[in-house]
């Protein structure tokens, strides 16, 4: 009987020392891990995998890739059990957007990265490395401008630019028709006034009663600005008119994507627009579509040297599609395709936009492409990239409605009822 329980203990310790060694193993601090949360596995970051794999294979990288689809897990619990795991050496996030989220501030040093040099400088004050992009060209009408002494000097518009103008339109006694899109631009710069945009970077510490009453007074200001309406619009066309003139002031859409955006339509983007003189470029970048985390935890170089490989514009040309690059260099040559068509219709358009559409390109190249693309615009990206901003351009709005529903001035009231929750989802959604 004691040769059994022996024999039991021996067994039992045997076992414990086999645990022991393999959890060693896994444990290897010089692994490298790889995060990514994508919708699916056709996903074109998510496309990068065999990639990577062969990379590290080749190179003999130890890689731990910890790749989740929504199927599987919900984003969530995602982001909750890789922030668990954010201090382990050697991590790499991966990703759109959401995977920039909740990320520490502290990370490695980019400069040990080859083709970190490529990413244009006006990205380079983000804790990660922005790569790839989506964005809007719009074609702004100069006729209307014109018709109310309105210069714009510059080469291409921005966002901001784009909201000015419509105050100085109503300001030189333009009528202008979409009270929806002026709702959102007067709110817009407010919100910017007051330093209340939140971008992926925003902690839940700067929402204090500083942050809470900017808010408090962004809302007091809507509501002056908006007191003689009788009504506050809501909605998401962009498509303004002036009733003077019966002019548009957007009168062309570009195609949403680099490589197909040499022709222009109307709003629902199903008819060519027939003449692309007297316009100017307004730019909007859009969402961010792949960029880079890397922690300040690094125990294996072999961490830059994969980071270096996931940078690589042919890598990128070749698998990440439908979107503009931060990179300069010249690497758009690797990075963008050249599509044929062969739509009649289109052909005869190029023919007779062809000055225009050489001029247009131009003003992109010089501006956006080939690290020309301003701080300016890598803002707007990144407020625009937080949907908690366009609730909160709606929660200000409503303040007015609240007024307007009640037949009397009530803003305080609404802020006493509403300001504290909607400071609570701010926090929460951090």
């Amino acid at each position: 009987m004691k040769n059994k329980k022996r024999y039991i203990l021996l067994f039992l310790i045997f076992i414990l020392i086999i645990s022991i060694t393999t959890s060693c193993k896994k444990a290897d601090p010089n692994t490298v891990h790889l995060w990514m949360y994508q919708r699916d596995q056709n996903d074109q970051i998510a496309m990068l995998i065999p990639d990577i794999e062969r990379y590290c294979e080749n190179n003999e990288i130890p890689l731990q890739i910890h790749c989740y689809y929504e199927s599987e897990m919900s984003y969530d619990d995602y982001i909750l059990k890789r922030n668990i795991n954010l201090e382990k050496n050697n991590t790499i996030v991966c990703g759109n957007y959401n995977e920039m989220r909740n990320l520490n501030s502290e990370h490695a040093n980019y400069e040990n990265i080859e083709n970190y040099k490529n990413i244009v400088k006006s990205c380079k004050n983000l804790p990660y490395m922005l790569v790839a992009y989506t964005y809007n060209i719009r074609l702004i009408n100069k006729n209307l401008l014109d018709v109310y002494d309105i210069n714009f000097d510059k080469d291409i518009m921005s966002p901001t630019d784009y909201r000015n103008i419509i105050f100085r339109l109503l300001e030189n006694g333009a009528d202008l028709s979409n009270d929806s899109a002026i709702n959102n631009a007067c709110v817009t710069n407010l919100m910017y006034e007051y330093n209340l945009n939140l971008n992926n970077t925003t902690k839940e510490s700067e929402i204090d009663e500083e942050y809470r009453n900017n808010l408090a007074n962004a809302i007091r200001k809507f509501v002056e600005k908006s007191k003689d309406r009788t009504n506050i619009a809501l909605g998401c066309s962009k498509t303004i008119i002036d009733n003077k003139t019966n002019l548009t002031l957007d009168i062309g859409y570009g195609s949403d994507c680099r490589e197909d955006n040499c022709y222009y339509t109307d709003f629902n983007k199903n008819t060519l627009l027939k003449s692309l003189k007297d316009t100017i470029v307004l730019f909007e970048p859009d969402m961010i579509r792949y960029a880079i985390y890397i922690n300040d935890k690094i125990t294996n170089e072999s961490t830059y040297k994969l980071a270096n490989y996931m940078l690589d514009s042919e890598l990128l040309g070749e698998n990440i599609r439908f979107s503009c690059f931060t990179l300069k260099n010249d690497c758009a040559d690797n990075m963008y395709m050249n599509i044929v068509n062969n739509n009649v219709e289109i052909e005869e358009y190029y023919k007779e936009n062809e000055t225009e559409l050489k001029c247009i390109n131009e003003i992109i190249e010089r501006n956006i492409l080939n690290g020309n693309i301003s701080e300016e615009f890598i803002n707007e990206l990144s407020y625009k990239t937080l949907g908690m901003n366009s609730l909160m351009e709606c929660f200000i709005m409503n303040a007015q409605l609240f007024n307007i529903n009640r037949g009397e001035e009530k803003t305080e009231e609404f802020i006493d009822i509403n300001l504290d929750n909607f400071i609570k989802k701010i926090k929460l959604s951090l």
